[in-house]
């Protein structure tokens, strides 16, 4: 094709089949005005030859037979595979028959000649020629209507106007130039936009698959996290539920670590619900609702929330009867999520009123509160998921962003709408319709109602957590520093759990002070200069690093040693911690014996500057000693960032867990826990759950942040394996164990990870033959071979194999045929980039039924034997133990 932009191969079958339909469309409506055209020039012939009418009227009646043949074989296969044969075909008739009634009129002088330039102007702008195919047609035409002058002078016995014939043709040369020319551009433009569109389908497909892998990994944690979270919540319940067993103390612990657990199921709960109506797999049962009696049981629920605050719960419903067509259970996350936001935004001593009523075929119901308000430029963004008004390190409110998101999706999946009006300092309104019900209520149950003992009370509390504000306003603070000999300490959390955490463990060796907002940590900071600080890095007014930042540069409160707290675990934040200060810092969840180390470290650290500060030849070799503490602190702590969703779910995954295992890790010192077997009972199963999660949390550390390789080490591969083996005996106990190693087979890279590898696969082996039915017993063998310069290792078992599919799929992450609760997908996944880190390559052989086979390879040391690394493999404890 004749022109600068060409069609991709990739791409040229797609294109072929496009032109063939646009030149079908085109030509058959260009075949149908060749056929008027030709069919009315009678008129013509009458009015200007009327004693050649004859021979003109049979030339137009054949031209319109070949013309409307050429129009029915475009509805044939034959038309399809030649149409541009026939896209000629149709112009070449016309133009033809056009040539011999100018032989038979008057030959240059005819006037019929025009109509030459109508076909090329009409094909010009009309059809998807190309320039070839008009510069063609443009030539044979033009010889045609030579010809057809020249043989009416020769034959017709007139004289040739030459003149007269050389002026036509220069208007049939022109206007042909003319159409090729539009013909080339528009041939341009239409393969451009047909590779730009190829372009935005290929990115429209990644960004699908992309969002579908994101999808997949919410639901998989969210999953994850749902099954252990309910039986650490569930055990604490029932803890909770008899109060004579506990003492003040314990009963504050398991308060503590029920809040947090809610708020952590809150965050999941919402997470499943947006990811399924995001796949469509949400599917909700539509019933007669009544909405006054539904909408006054979800507030009732809400008053305790409000009370505290000094927020007024006020209901102004209508008198009639408001039935809708809902989903209770979607229904009832609607006007939990308003009414938690309404709370949660509403200044104290403030008023949040619910309305009900009825617009046509309409029911309104709207929650109106005298809160904060919504600037105006946030108004169009506040559905979408993920954002949140505030969402700097210094926000007031907790929150995912997926509330009001999910009020949206949920009330247009019932046939409704959401609307929002606010004003700043003034309040919200937030508005849902709904459509109305003509029939009776179907006895769909109130969520309200539903007693505490049942499953779904637990999660009707989780979305009830959402309403408690960070801090509260009454809250009663120990802003000051008590009087006392005991070194001085500054909590500064916005959080009143975290505070009441800390001071239960440290009020006894420390003069303790607590801060809710940075801007307060500073002022406080200056006028009482403690010795030791605990500081949250996102904290309402002034974030934590701005308040390091000035306290270490104002040189009265320089001295004060901080701890930056922090539930981001990337190398940035903890450089920009240090950049701006921070003597130390503390990732969430931790733990009080880190917590107290770290205090004490920091504190001897103080005196031993104070005793120094005489000593200035001994200064300048303890800053540098702090200095390379730090540059070591960090060399040791290097992780890389998930990304900003995944960072942010650890974050807000980090900081209720702490509590949480910090509360059980507490409770189990008391002798209550001790001394009773029922109590004792509950918190193994809190355990069990806490240590699931704790077990997800760091695959998907890993996962976010897989190791590089170790400088390469040469080590003898069978110590590898008889670690990997000791690690799983209890696995491999009651099957046969097959071990053929190449002997002295040293190999290079990081021994501690092989072994990680070796006992991933081991694992997963023993998983397959215990799920196999195998008559012969479970085996697995373990065997490696010399390939020229590299060590090939294998894991080989007789288990259930896998098919296709899985075969295909085995080392993406998150992938897992294993049932929910059982693991998240991400062992393979690391064993194959950990390979990939040391330069080799990790396959799988298998077949359903017939066993598999994992294989990797990696570098062989020919430098050194086995005998000169005994010694070496000893003190790592990695063979002869």
């Amino acid at each position: 094709m004749e022109t600068a932009d060409t069609v991709k191969d990739i791409h040229l079958p797609a294109f072929k089949a496009e032109d063939t339909e646009l030149r079908v469309r085109r030509n058959r409506i260009a075949c149908l005005l060749a056929l008027f055209g030709t069919g009315s020039g009678v008129s013509l012939d009458l009015i200007l030859y009327p004693d050649s009418v004859a021979p003109l009227l049979a030339t137009r009646l054949s031209a319109v037979a070949l013309i409307f043949l050429v129009f029915k074989l475009h509805a044939t296969d034959f038309g399809r595979r030649n149409i541009v044969m026939l896209n000629v075909s149709w112009a070449l008739i016309v133009n033809l028959s056009i040539c011999v009634m100018v032989f038979i009129s008057e030959g240059a002088s005819s006037p019929y000649y025009a109509g030459l330039n109508l076909v090329f102007l009409g094909a010009g702008v009309m059809l998807p020629w190309t320039l070839r195919e008009m510069l063609v047609m443009c030539l044979l035409t033009l010889g045609s209507y030579i010809v057809a002058c020249v043989s009416r002078g020769v034959f017709g016995g007139h004289a040739i106007e030459w003149s007269l014939l050389f002026n036509n043709c220069f208007f049939v040369f022109l206007t042909g130039l003319i159409s090729s020319t539009s013909s080339f551009f528009t041939t341009k433009a239409r393969i451009r936009d047909f590779n730009l569109r190829q372009e935005l389908d290929s990115q429209n497909r990644k960004l699908q698959d992309l969002d579908r892998l994101k999808s997949q990994f919410f639901a998989n944690v969210s999953h994850e996290l749902r099954t252990p979270l309910t039986l650490i919540l569930a055990p604490i319940q029932d803890v909770l539920k008899q109060p004579e067993s506990l003492s003040t103390r314990m009963a504050s612990l398991m308060r503590t670590a029920r809040e947090n657990a809610l708020r952590l199921l809150k965050l999941v709960n919402d997470l499943l619900d947006v990811i399924k109506l995001e796949e469509g797999k949400s599917t909700l049962s539509l019933n007669g609702v009544e909405l006054n009696e539904f909408v006054s049981g979800v507030s009732n629920s809400m008053i305790h929330m409000a009370e505290p605050r000094e927020i007024e719960l006020k209901q102004d419903l209508a008198d009639e009867e408001l039935i809708v067509q809902a989903d209770v259970y979607a229904l009832e996350r609607i006007f939990l999520n308003l009414l938690s936001n309404a709370i949660k935004f509403t200044t104290p001593g403030g008023a949040i009123t619910v309305r009900t009523r009825r617009e046509g075929d309409q029911v309104v119901a709207e929650v109106v509160d005298t809160g904060v308000g919504i600037p105006e430029a946030d108004i169009p963004y506040i559905f979408d998921r993920f954002r949140q008004v505030d969402s700097s390190s210094t926000r007031k409110h907790q929150g995912s962003g997926l509330g009001l998101a999910l009020v949206k999706d949920l009330a247009e999946k019932m046939g409704g709408s959401v609307e929002v009006r606010s004003e700043v300092n003034v309040g919200t309104s937030l508005v849902i319709r709904l459509p109305a019900h003509d029939g009776p209520v179907e006895g769909a149950p109130s969520p309200a109602d539903r007693g505490d003992d049942s499953l779904a009370a637990i999660h009707q509390s989780a979305e009830q957590r959402a309403a408690l504000p960070i801090s509260s306003p009454f809250e009663e603070i120990e802003s000051r520093l008590p009087e006392g000999e005991e070194p001085s300490l500054m909590i500064v959390d916005d959080e009143p759990d975290m505070r009441q955490y800390l001071v239960s463990f440290l009020e006894g060796e420390y003069r303790i002070s607590q801060v809710r907002d940075g801007k307060q940590a500073l002022d406080l900071a200056r006028k009482y200069v403690p010795n030791l600080m605990l500081l949250d890095l996102m904290l309402p007014e002034m974030d934590g690093h701005e308040v390091c930042k000035r306290l270490k540069s104002d040189p009265e409160t320089r001295n004060i040693k901080i701890i930056l707290l922090t539930a981001r675990i990337d190398e940035e934040a903890k450089i920009t911690a240090l950049k701006n200060g921070a003597d130390d810092f503390l990732t969430k969840p931790f733990s009080r014996s880190e917590v107290e180390t770290r205090l004490r470290n920091l504190l001897e650290t103080s005196r031993l500057e104070t005793e120094l500060v005489d000593r200035n030849t001994q200064l300048e070799n303890t800053l540098t000693e702090l200095k390379q503490t730090q540059a070591n602190l960090v060399r040791s702590e290097k992780l890389n960032a998930l990304g900003g969703l995944a960072a942010g779910l650890l974050h807000e995954v980090n900081n209720p867990l702490n509590y949480v295992i910090s509360a059980i890790q507490l409770a189990r010192m008391e002798d209550e826990v001790k001394s009773n077997k029922h109590l004792a009972e509950y918190f193994d199963d809190i355990d069990e759950g806490v240590g699931r999660i704790r077990n997800i949390v760091t695959d998907l550390h890993t996962f976010a942040h897989p190791s590089e390789v170790e400088k390469s080490r040469a080590f003898p591969l069978k110590a590898a394996v008889d670690t990997a083996l000791r690690f799983t005996s209890s696995e491999t106990s009651e099957l046969k164990l097959t071990r053929n190693l190449v002997e002295e087979d040293v190999v290079l890279g990081s021994q501690g990870h092989i072994v990680q590898v070796l006992v991933n696969l081991l694992t997963n082996a023993c998983h397959a033959v215990s799920d196999a039915d195998s008559e012969e017993g479970g085996a697995i063998e373990v065997r490696s071979e010399r390939l020229a310069d590299r060590m090939r290792v294998s894991v080989v078992d007789n288990g259930r194999g896998m098919d296709l599919e899985t075969k295909e799929r085995v080392f993406e992450p998150f992938f897992t045929t294993k049932d929910v609760g059982q693991g998240m997908g991400l062992g393979l996944s690391i064993c194959y980039t950990i390979i990939k880190n040391h330069g080799g390559e990790m396959q799988v052989s298998s077949q359903e039924g017939q066993g598999a086979t994992f294989t990797f390879d990696l570098p062989l040391d020919r430098n050194q034997s086995v005998e000169n690394l005994d010694t070496a493999s000893g003190l790592l404890g990695l063979s002869k133990k």
